[in-house]
C-alpha cells in the first residue's frame, strides 16, 4: 500500500513537472512567432498591450528556463519595440553570462550604442563562429 502511494505521489511529481515544463516551452514559442512575424520592422503603436503580455510570457518562461536563450530572444523583442537600453542591457548581460556565445555577442554588436564596443563584439563572433559570422 505504502508502496502504491510512494508511486502515486511521484507520478504526480512528474507530471506537474511536466506540465511546467509545457507552459515555458509555449510562452517560448508564441514570443518566437510574436517577435519573428515580420522581422525587422518596428512593432505598431497599436502592439505595445502585445508587447508588454510577451516580456511577461518571457520573464515566466526565464524562471523556469534561465538560460540565454530568453534573453538573447528578448533582446529581439526590445528592438523591435523600440527599447533601445533595454536591448543593451540585455545583449550585455548576454555576453557576461555566456562569453562563449556568439549570438550573444551577435546581438551586442548589433545594440550597441558604441561604435568600439560594437567592434570589439564582431571580432568575437568571429573568433567564436567563423563560418557564421556573415550570417
Amino acid at each position: 500500500m505504502v508502496g502504491r502511494i510512494a508511486l502515486a505521489v511521484a507520478s504526480l511529481a512528474v507530471a506537474a513537472a511536466m506540465a511546467v515544463e509545457l507552459r515555458a516551452e509555449r510562452d517560448y514559442q508564441a514570443t518566437d512567432d510574436f517577435v519573428l512575424e515580420d522581422a525587422g520592422t518596428p512593432f505598431a503603436a497599436a502592439a505595445a498591450d502585445e508587447v508588454e503580455e510577451t516580456r511577461d510570457r518571457l520573464e515566466r518562461a526565464q524562471s523556469v528556463r534561465p538560460g540565454t536563450t530568453a534573453m538573447l530572444l528578448h533582446v529581439a523583442l526590445e528592438i523591435r519595440a523600440r527599447d533601445e537600453a533595454a536591448a543593451y542591457a540585455l545583449a550585455r548581460r548576454a555576453t557576461g553570462r555566456e562569453p562563449e556565445n556568439a549570438a550573444a555577442w551577435k546581438a551586442l554588436a548589433t545594440v550597441s550604442p558604441d561604435e568600439a564596443e560594437r567592434r570589439l563584439a564582431q571580432d568575437r563572433v568571429q573568433a567564436l563562429d567563423p563560418l557564421g559570422a556573415g550570417r
